[in-house]
């Protein structure tokens, strides 16, 4: 439904579509914006509520648009600068630059991760014994959770190479194990000319793993990679992290700030005039 204000005859839908033009409009300028907290972000979107409500809502008459666009503009702010962001990706962990990592699950190689792309790289194969696994572990911080692990287009295999993840800094199942009783998920990957998100695929329960639900939250977690097919073979994996959802606070605090301004200029206007 059109809302209409008889009086100067204009549509508050139109206004809605011009709100939301010079939101986007804002943000294609400021990219940058997308890598800021949370709270940046918040402050960002009231002071664009705060420019664009002055311009379009100066005649009192209008009041009646700005309570009715108020919700519906404010979710369209929030929405946008609070789940759209612009992942960097960051080559965490090389291995013929950082050194081998580890080859025992009890102690594996730690790797920090940050917020966007996080990409290991690395060797497996038979050849030498010692590049047949490869461990390694992460935390994730609590204010993220892992959301993607994408086999990267260009990883090698064998016949078929073996990724593991566990709960906590160690992987404790034996190398000899039958099933995958211990593990939280794993997948078995081929070569990939193009990027795959297998963590959808890992959170399944299967021979024994216990499976998932994504996104994983806060937590410390361990991979078990394994080709023992002849050769060497290179892989790259991306781990990558997001900020937890704040949508729901964040949009009820700006829905509560924003439903004010219609009384404040109702206010403001009504004072005016008596003054006048």
């Amino acid at each position: 439904m059109v809302i209409r204000d008889r009086k100067i005859g204009f549509s508050c839908q139109s206004i809605d579509h011009r709100l939301r033009a010079s939101i986007l409009g804002s943000l294609k300028r400021r990219p940058a914006l997308y890598q800021g907290t949370l709270e940046d972000r918040i402050l960002y979107a009231l002071s664009i509520v705060d420019e664009l409500n002055g311009r379009l809502f100066q005649p009192p008459e209008r009041r009646t648009c700005m309570a009715h666009l108020g919700s519906k503009s404010l979710l369209t702010i929030v929405l946008v600068l609070t789940m759209f962001s612009v992942a960097q990706a960051n080559t965490i962990y090389i291995e013929s630059v950082n050194g081998e990592l580890s080859n025992d699950g009890l102690t594996p190689t730690v790797i920090l991760v940050n917020a966007g792309s996080n990409i290991i790289s690395g060797t497996t194969g038979g050849s030498t014994a010692p590049d047949v696994r490869d461990y390694f572990t992460i935390f994730v911080p609590p204010n993220l959770e892992l959301v993607s692990l994408i086999e990267l287009g260009g990883t090698q295999a064998g016949n078929v190479g073996f990724l593991g993840l566990q709960s906590g800094s160690q992987v404790t199942l034996p190398t000899n194990a039958v099933t995958a009783d211990g593990l939280l998920g794993w997948v078995h990957y081929v070569p990939t000319a193009s990027d795959i998100n297998v963590l959808p695929t890992m959170a399944i329960p299967a021979n024994g793993s216990s499976g998932f639900t994504t996104p994983l939250s806060s937590g410390n977690y361990a991979f078990w990679l394994q080709d023992s097919s002849p050769g060497t073979f290179q892989y790259s994996f991306n781990i990558v992290l997001s900020p937890v959802p704040e949508l729901p606070t964040a949009a009820l605090t700006l829905a509560g700030l924003l439903a004010t301004l219609p009384l404040l200029r109702y206010r403001t206007f009504r004072t005016s005039s008596r003054t006048e």
